[in-house]
């Protein structure tokens, strides 16, 4: 249930004072006085490597290098490939809520116009946990997309078209057709 409240302000004064507490509320930060959330922090990536707390479901580790294999199976230019990979993921949005989801959905208010989308959130976790091979940021991996494309079509090939060596994937899969 969402609460409200409301009043009748005499004054410009009085209008901005509850202004100022009503914006307080909306001030989502933490403070670390006694110092110890690097302790905290330390702990966690020990226990639970990969994760944080913007992480809330584990499903976006699947579904992240699903969207990404898929965009580099179509050969998307690294130009294109963040607007793409950010439409995959808005249309994720919408198959998960037609398939009655509405909790733990990230970008279900935001759609299109989300600005952290999962693969942002994900991404270190997704390295952590060897699910992604690349090693670096989100942008360095659009930087050598074009080189990994071109790369590819070197790799040995059987007659039929199957690949002989393995590509050159960001992403791990187990299914080696995800990878032809």
């Amino acid at each position: 249930m969402t609460s409200t409240f409301g009043w009748l302000d005499h004054s410009e004064q009085q209008r901005a004072q509850i202004l100022a507490i009503v914006g307080s509320f909306r001030e989502k930060g933490t403070l670390d006085e006694l110092g110890i959330g690097v302790i905290r922090d330390s702990f966690a990536d020990l226990f639970f490597p990969g994760t944080s707390t913007l992480q809330t479901r584990a499903r976006y580790f699947l579904f992240i290098p699903w969207v990404h294999l898929r965009l580099e199976q179509e050969r998307v230019p690294s130009a294109q490939f963040d607007r793409r990979s950010r439409q995959a993921q808005a249309a994720l949005v919408r198959a998960l809520m037609a398939g009655g989801e509405s909790e733990g959905v990230i970008g279900i208010e935001a759609r299109e116009a989300i600005l952290r989308p999962p693969s942002v959130l994900y991404w270190s976790g997704l390295r952590a946990l060897g699910i992604l091979r690349f090693g670096g940021s989100f942008d360095g991996y659009l930087r050598t997309l074009d080189d990994r494309y071109r790369a590819d079509r070197t790799l040995l090939r059987s007659d039929d078209g199957e690949l002989l060596e393995p590509t050159p994937r960001a992403c791990r899969s187990r299914n080696p057709r995800l990878h032809e």
